[in-house]
């Protein structure tokens, strides 16, 4: 990974890029900051959301007009990441085993004009690099890093593999802690950062053939009734029941779990949509994980199912006889997500999250109800790796009388324990 850009919370924090920029526009890059951007320009302004960096009181994430000290921070400059690429395992012992985590350390630089924009930039990085509690579950930050240089050609556009990295739930362990400085003019302050997350996998974003994107409302009309569709499932597994110990005598078999009060348990008109991912699209070597986000429109959307089922031949889906329910690799249904609202069911992360706006028109998220299979009861629905194999199939139906603009987005993101 490359120590030169680092986005945590939606913050930039790191970014050579930038601090060579505006080292530039003083002097020499060297002999401003004391490092140069390795890679081409054109590059760094791509991470700037395809600007040109125009100077520190304009467009610096740092600076606040109101505190003349922030325009003293001339930038900040990677020098070293570790332990973000090595493989992570469990530490087990004998009596017992710890989760595993990912432990790493992220060295930079501040390029400062003065003292007092030293003091701004140390209460500016505690603030960035501080935790970050949420009402739905989650722990702690996404961050964002660099894994090569942006290949950006004449226009501005990216060309070739997106080289942006993700990783979830990072806490800070310690720091930023002021390691070293040299140089009076400009200030030259190293620091380091010590972070760590439970979500060990370093995360690639999909290329745009691998995020679909349907509208429902243009679905074939069919009738769905949910319940009846698995009561042909059968109750037991057949290859373990063989060796299953028998039910002792005298206790009568357990009564299926009743269905949650929100599942749909009653037949409905619904809008239906298959859609065929060809072997080939999706990697072979690496978890591919699917995120599923919804966006309502100005009408609920009820009775959402989303069906992800095997297809290692690239039979296109829609000349396949039957796709059995039973055999679906990942079963996903929701009762409602309200107007105006929004849903995602995140593989990376674990949590399923429904937005609505209340009535004083603010955007509230919670934990949403995802319900799975309603075999021996419906259980909770998640996201997880698919174990498909190279080709699919994905099934997705909601409840006639979703909104024409209702959306439902499925990226398909891979992940790698290291970089």
């Amino acid at each position: 990974m490359l120590p030169d850009y680092v986005v945590i919370g939606g913050l930039e924090v790191i970014s050579t890029a930038r601090a060579s920029a505006y080292g530039a526009q003083i002097d020499e890059c060297g002999a401003a900051i004391g490092t140069c951007w390795d890679c081409e320009e054109d590059a760094g302004e791509w991470l700037n959301s395809g600007e040109p960096y125009e100077g520190i009181t304009v467009d610096a994430p740092w600076y606040d007009p109101a505190v003349p000290e922030s325009a003293m921070v001339l930038g900040f400059a990677g020098l070293e990441i570790t332990g973000m690429t090595e493989a992570v395992r469990s530490a087990t012992t004998a009596t017992s085993s710890a989760p595993a985590r990912r432990q790493f350390t992220i060295r930079f630089a501040a390029i400062l004009a003065d003292e007092c924009g030293l003091e701004y930039a140390q209460g500016w990085l505690a603030n960035a690099f501080e935790s970050s509690p949420c009402a739905t579950g989650c722990v702690g930050h996404e961050m964002c890093v660099l894994a090569c240089c942006p290949d950006v050609d004449d226009d501005g556009e990216l060309v070739g593999p997106d080289p942006l990295r993700y990783l979830y739930e990072v806490e800070v362990v310690s720091g930023p802690t002021m390691m070293d400085r040299d140089w009076e003019d400009p200030l030259w302050v190293e620091f380091e950062v010590t972070l760590s997350t439970p979500n060990v996998y370093v995360w690639r974003p999909p290329p745009p053939d691998r995020v679909i994107s349907v509208r429902p409302s243009d679905g074939q009309q069919v009738t769905l009734d949910l319940p009846a569709v698995y009561e042909a499932c059968p109750d037991d597994d057949e290859c373990a029941g063989q060796f299953a110990c028998p039910v002792p005598e005298g206790f009568a078999p357990l009564p299926a779990e009743p269905l949650p009060e929100c599942y749909p348990a009653e037949p409905f008109a619904a809008h239906r949509t298959l859609i065929s991912i060809p072997p080939g699209v999706l990697a072979r070597q690496l978890d591919v994980v699917p995120v599923v986000r919804v966006r309502a429109g100005n009408l609920a959307v009820r009775n959402l199912v989303v069906r992800f089922y095997a297809n290692p031949l690239g039979i296109p889906c829609g000349r396949l006889p039957d796709l059995n329910p039973c055999r679906a690799c990942t079963d996903l249904t929701v009762a409602e997500i309200p107007a105006n609202g929004s849903l995602i069911m995140d593989g990376r992360t674990g949590l399923n999250t429904m937005t609505c706006v209340n009535s004083r028109g603010r955007n509230v998220d919670t934990p949403a109800s995802v319900y799975g299979p309603p075999i021996d009861g419906a259980g909770a629905g998640y996201v997880e790796a698919i174990q498909c194999g190279p080709g699919l199939c994905i099934e997705i139906y909601t409840a006639v009388g979703v909104a024409a603009g209702a959306e439902v987005i499925v990226e398909f993101w891979t992940r790698t324990n290291g970089g």
